[in-house]
């Protein structure tokens, strides 16, 4: 019987570790899209305030190098999630 006591803790263990890693996953995913969509409207309104407003919104969204910029906002994002796994989960 112990047995059987000792197997569904570790069932009830691992479905807790499932549903918290979820969360957070989550989390980050939700929250990275969040900050690479404010990076883009945030650096489109500096182009269009430091031109003078000169250029069409649309040419300023096509001269903004979407790869670059966005590969910029997941690093961004990154370093705070690094910093907030090793604050949560070090208890």
């Amino acid at each position: 019987m112990s047995r059987i006591n000792s197997i569904s803790s570790c069932i009830l263990c691992f479905r807790h570790v499932q549903t918290d890693l979820t969360s957070v996953l989550n989390n980050i995913v939700i929250f990275t899209l969040f900050g690479i969509l404010w990076g883009f409207i945030a650096q489109v309104y500096s182009i269009q305030t430091s031109t003078g407003n000169t250029e069409s919104l649309w040419d300023t969204i096509k001269n903004y190098h979407l790869l670059d910029n966005v590969s910029h906002a997941i690093i961004q994002t990154s370093s705070f999630w690094i910093m907030y796994l090793i604050a949560r989960y070090r208890g």
